[in-house]
């Protein structure tokens, strides 16, 4: 039986809080590679709302992307043509990056929660297997698996 994750910046809570992150953290964080576009990140002309799943593992806080039409395996199926989208998932080092609720469909929303323990339980497998390939130096999981991640941005925060 896996135990509860530790307390990031939130306490753990048995419901997923969706939200959007707020511009700040686009305008902090421009220098991330593979962060989905945003209006405030300067590093891209396009424009996309950006909400999220908040899941606490190891003391690290994480939003995992709302997303349409993901063609990979690394997500959780809300529905045919939405998930979250773990290769895209931010680290949330400052409570002020929360912004609103996020509004989704009432669906959407008790997919989400009733899928709770299994959407965190994955996500931390992600992650844990993303590690692992890094200190094995794994290049061809790497490559095959965590060719599009946020991760690579995190080394430090995940002890690499």
């Amino acid at each position: 039986m896996r135990k509860k994750p530790q307390m990031g910046l939130f306490f753990y809570r048995e419901s997923m809080k969706i939200v959007k992150l707020d511009p700040s953290f686009f305008y902090n964080n421009n220098h991330l590679i593979e962060v989905m576009d945003s209006q405030e990140n300067p590093s891209t002309t396009k424009t996309r709302g950006y909400g999220v799943v908040m899941i606490d593992i190891n003391n690290l806080t994480f939003g995992i992307p709302l997303r349409s039409n993901t063609k990979h395996k690394n997500c959780f199926k809300i529905k045919k043509n939405k998930s979250l989208d773990y290769t895209k998932a931010v680290l949330i080092e400052h409570i002020s990056y929360i912004g609103d609720s996020f509004l989704i469909s009432p669906d959407e929303y008790k997919a989400i929660q009733e899928k709770s323990h299994y959407i965190q339980t994955s996500f931390e497998k992600y992650v844990e297997k993303y590690i692992e390939n890094v200190r094995k130096e794994n290049h061809s999981a790497l490559n095959r698996e965590y060719r599009f991640t946020t991760l690579i941005n995190y080394h430090k925060q995940l002890g690499l």
